[in-house]
Order: C-alpha cells, then structure tokens, then sequence
C-alpha cells in the first residue's frame, strides 16, 4: 500500500469516527450520507486490494468503537463500493438513481433486522408499533430515506470526482 494511500486511509477513518460521535439518534441518518461518502472518496483510486482491506479495516475499527453500529458500517462499505462502480462504469443519472436507491432501500432494512437480531435493539418492533404495524408504510419511508440519501451520495460523490483530481 502507497504511503498516501495510508495516510488517506487514516484520515478517512478519523472522519468516520467523528461522525458516529456526532451523528446519533435522530441524526444517525447523516450517518448513512457521511460515512459511504467519506469511504467512496478516500478509497477512490485505490485497487481492488487496498480498498478491501480499507473496508475491512473500517468495519475493525468501528467494531472496536461502535459496535452496535457494526452491520450499519458493514452497509455502508457496499454503499461506498456499489457508489464507485456507479461512478467506474458511467452510469446514467436515472440508473444511478434507481440502483443505488435500491441497494440503500435493502441495505438499510437488512441492517436494521441484523442489529436487532444481535444487539435486541427492537428498532423494527418501535417502527412498526409507530407505524400501525403497516408494513407498506415502513417500506415506502425506508425507500423515501434510502432516495433522499441516494441523491445526495449522487450529488456529493460526482462534486468530489470533478474538483479532486484522481
């Protein structure tokens, strides 16, 4: 691995720690936006190798820290990777749109049900007690969320590709 790389990587990492520190409860949900930012950016121009063991070495770290957070940074590295083949691969804009909403839709649900099988934080039960036990209503906001963070991902992501020079 290339000394800037590393240092990027340490970097990165400081960021994604920062955020967990600021964003929590309510504000979490900047989490889902910062985090596979921060990740995407720093492990742009990266190789296949270096940003695996990047991912890897960010879910330790925030194993080590934020355990309870574990299955959201693991959904947050495939955000970052799915955001960079989007970007690789020149994906038009609707496509781009619909995929990773997709992806984000599946990811965030699947992380919410991992988190309260392991950790019996019940977020799914607290939803759906708030929702009615409406099940289509729990989706189309997952889905309103996953298109909100989605757009802005898009949005971010393609401003940093343009001005940094990769």
């Amino acid at each position: 691995m290339k000394v800037n790389n590393l240092v990027y990587n340490i970097l990165a990492l400081t960021l994604i720690y920062i955020f967990f520190l600021f964003f929590k409860g309510p504000t979490n949900i900047l989490n889902a936006l910062f985090v596979p930012l921060t990740i995407f950016i720093f492990s742009y121009r990266n190789d296949l190798r270096e940003r695996l063991i990047f991912y890897g070495t960010v879910i330790l770290f925030c194993a080590l820290f934020f355990n309870i957070q574990i299955f959201f940074v693991i959904v947050y590295c495939f955000i970052a990777a799915v955001l960079r083949i989007i970007h690789v691969n020149k994906f038009k804009t609707i496509s781009s749109f619909l995929s990773l909403t997709g992806t984000v839709s599946f990811f965030f649900y699947l992380g919410i049900v991992l988190t309260d099988a392991v950790f019996q934080t019940n977020i799914n039960s607290i939803m759906m007690r708030v929702l009615d036990n409406n099940i289509i209503i729990y989706l189309v906001m997952i889905i309103i969320e996953a298109s909100v963070v989605s757009i802005l991902l898009l949005w971010f992501s393609r401003m940093f590709v343009k001005r940094i020079k990769f």
